[in-house]
């Protein structure tokens, strides 16, 4: 069970992405962001390689539409892929393949996108999109995360073992990851009360069109590694 929305906060031009899943060490295996480039969210039984050649491609300029053309056209396991995307300048698309596990699917808004797989009904994502596009006047961060706990509430609770974000590249040694917990709590919400409203899992990259102060960049051949684990225990 795994849902995540990539999302541009319209007043302020900064990007994220949230996921929440059952699979462990989401953080580092779902969401990819670059700044100036744009977003990508790989899932379902995910291609690790997806991430790292979505951002190459976004950076050079090619559409979200045909980032997810190009990925999708060389991959042998494309039914099982899921994906969506957001360009350099604002623009999504999605795919859910079609061996992907019921229930699945995505929608695509004018800032932002979301899917899941493997979901109780439609219905987690219909109310994290209620809520994300309900409260407007929160914060970034609280606002993404006040929709996915929507989703949970609406049947995503079992995908409370861990809850991922994008890494934040001004505030360094934060991990991008919630992991599982014998009584897992609310993704976050209370990090980002005590954290000057940005929580440790989940942070927002500066307008795509900003100078980035560093570059943030993963560890991929343990992304890889990851992969491959994730493959076995039947996706993400």
């Amino acid at each position: 069970m795994t849902w995540s929305i990539i999302a541009r906060d319209e007043p302020t031009g900064r990007i994220g992405i949230a996921v929440a899943t059952r699979f462990f060490a989401v953080g580092a295996l779902v969401p990819h962001i670059r700044t100036g480039a744009g977003g990508v969210a790989s899932q379902a039984f995910m291609n690790p390689y997806y991430g790292p050649k979505g951002l190459a491609l976004l950076e050079a300029g090619v559409s979200a539409e045909d980032v997810i053309a190009r990925l999708t056209a060389a991959d042998e396991g494309r039914d099982n892929r899921q994906l969506h995307v957001m360009d350099r300048v604002g623009r999504f698309a999605a795919y859910t393949g079609a061996a992907c596990i019921g229930w699945c699917g995505h929608e695509v808004r004018a800032n932002y996108s979301i899917a899941g797989n493997m979901l109780t009904s439609p219905q987690v994502l219909a109310q994290t999109m209620r809520v994300y596009e309900s409260r407007s006047t929160l914060p970034f961060a609280r606002r993404l995360i006040a929709a996915m706990l929507a989703g949970e509430e609406a049947g995503g609770r079992q995908a409370r073992q861990a809850v991922g974000g994008t890494p934040n590249p001004r505030r360094r040694g934060l991990p991008p990851l919630r992991s599982a917990r014998r009584r897992p709590r609310r993704p976050a919400r209370r990090d980002c009360a005590a954290g000057g409203g940005r929580p440790p899992a989940l942070g927002a990259f500066p307008p795509l069109d900003a100078e980035p102060e560093r570059t943030f960049r993963a560890d991929r051949s343990r992304q890889a590694r990851d992969a491959d684990h994730q493959l076995d225990r039947g996706g993400i």
